[in-house]
């Protein structure tokens, strides 16, 4: 298909190229041959009058001209995309379709395992691949690589669009022969108990439990760090360390494992959970019945988290 004499197959590759930097790379995932992507990148720099790309080292980094296309051309190939796949309707009995939301461990315990079993009933033929959250998740929206982004409030991307799903907050956790625990545990103790926590990533952002203490002068004598939030609860059991865990999370691994839970000697004030999608595809049917569903799942929660 041509626009304006462009190929608009073109594009794909450039977009590809600019998320790649590397001829080889793109041949293999277009499953075309390293010569056909050089003879597109030909092409394009003839269209746009541009080198596009300039050769440094093994890398093609692109001009600024190109990087100046990069989201232009992401978001057509988005909005193609939603327009080559809008129906008329949605049809959740019988609509087969792929779903990818990027979240935590965490949001999938609480809340996605649960959209998941509805699902089941409700539409059978739709299928959910989850990723879990990094620090490129907001691209990966833009690029079209992902549906749905969940994640807290101050994570969202404030070019999308964004509603609420459900509100959680934070409680202490122990095993639940802890001899250093009592029925409730002090500040001080708190601060000089050793801790389990999290560290997740390359770049071991702060969570948000460490970023509300921290707010508050505070800081946790953390020993054992567990590489994701539902690894936390295991690192505790036989242990007398404690962690700060989510209530919601912690009252699913409280039936699963011998734990106690005990309210935070600090108030630290809760979160919302938030649900987030490429503002191109909000008015895709499939979209649309997906946002309505996963809202009166979170309907359906117990929105006090006590």
């Amino acid at each position: 298909m041509r626009f304006n004499r462009l190929d608009l197959n073109l594009l794909v590759i450039l977009d590809k190229l600019l998320a790649e930097e590397s001829v080889s790379r793109v041949a293999q995932q277009l499953n075309m041959t390293q010569s056909a992507v050089s003879n597109a990148l030909r092409r394009l720099r003839e269209y746009f009058d541009d080198e596009l790309f300039v050769q440094v080292g093994r890398r093609m980094v692109p001009t600024p001209f190109a990087e100046m296309l990069g989201a232009q051309v992401r978001d057509t190939l988005v909005e193609l995309e939603r327009i080559s796949t809008s129906r008329a309707g949605f049809e959740p009995a019988t609509e087969e379709r792929n779903f990818t939301v990027i979240t935590s461990d965490y949001a999938f315990l609480v809340f996605v395992a649960e959209v998941v079993r509805r699902l089941r009933e409700r539409a059978p033929g739709i299928r959910i691949r989850t990723v879990l959250t990094t620090e490129n998740a907001a691209e990966h929206l833009r690029q079209g690589v992902a549906d749905f982004l969940i994640v807290p409030e101050k994570r969202t991307v404030e070019e999308y669009p964004r509603e609420p799903l459900f509100k959680d907050d934070f409680v202490c956790v122990c095993w639940q022969d802890n001899p250093k625990i009592g029925d409730s545990i002090a500040l001080e103790q708190y601060l000089n108990l050793e801790h389990v926590g999290t560290s997740m990533g390359p770049t071991k952002v702060p969570h948000i439990d460490d970023e509300l203490l921290a707010g508050r002068g505070f800081r946790r004598n953390i020993t054992v760090y567990a590489p994701n939030f539902t690894l936390v609860a295991d690192a505790v059991v036989g242990t007398d360390r404690i962690a700060t865990m989510h209530r919601r999370s912690a009252n699913i691994w409280a039936k699963r494992l011998p734990l106690r839970l005990l309210e935070l000697p600090i108030q630290l004030g809760g979160f919302t959970q938030m649900l987030q999608w490429h503002k191109h595809r909000s008015s895709d049917p499939g979209m649309a019945w997906m946002r309505t569903f996963m809202r009166d799942v979170a309907a359906g929660m117990d929105q006090s988290v006590k």
